[in-house]
């Protein structure tokens, strides 16, 4: 799993540009879903409180493979984070929603969001059942093909999965409700 995905990310390590000093670690990712990009980081957040420590992306230098930099220490505030747009979601919250063609089947769901060192998305890998997964790799829906992300689904171009990682082809045409069951 690629360090620049939301997976990857969280845990990751946050240093400060101005001092050296780790300011703590990303417990979390603040995620546009209109423009697929990360739009803020949570270092720490008890359980069951609203509101956060955040870094926003404009103090974030760099999301690197083993740790993100960002500007200073100055940059952490206190964020609501029950309070932001409505299009503004936790990453992990994502992950395991259902993506579907604007045809109307079902592909698999989100296992995990590939990002650039900016934190913009550049797809999303699916995960269908473990045995497709195993054989034939993960399929990866790139960003420019999904048309919505609501609460219940993620809506993308039927012709858009791209090969899965070991080189396959999935024929969207002609996939079966069984290779697109999630796994239980």
């Amino acid at each position: 799993m690629s360090a620049r995905s939301v997976k990857g990310l969280l845990g990751q390590p946050i240093i400060s540009l101005d001092t050296g000093k780790r300011v703590g670690t990303i417990q979390e990712l603040l995620y546009d879903t209109a423009d697929h990009r990360v739009c803020g980081v949570v270092l720490s957040r008890a359980p069951g409180a609203s509101s956060a420590r955040v870094v926003t992306i404009e103090h974030i230098a760099l999301f690197g493979q083993d740790v993100t930099l960002i500007d200073s220490e100055q940059a952490i505030s206190e964020m609501n984070i029950a309070a932001q747009q409505p299009r503004q979601r936790l990453a992990a919250s994502l992950i395991r929603t259902q993506v579907i063609t604007t045809d109307g089947r079902r592909l698999g769901e989100v296992a995990d969001i590939e990002l650039d060192q900016r934190g913009l998305a550049t797809g999303y890998q699916l995960a269908q059942n473990v045995v497709t997964d195993t054989l034939r790799g993960r399929l990866r829906v790139p960003v420019q093909h999904v048309r919505a992300i609501g609460p219940d689904a993620i809506l993308v171009e039927p012709a858009s999965p791209s090969p899965h990682s070991n080189g396959a082809e999935l024929d969207a045409e002609n996939a079966t409700p069984e290779q697109s069951e999630p796994p239980k």
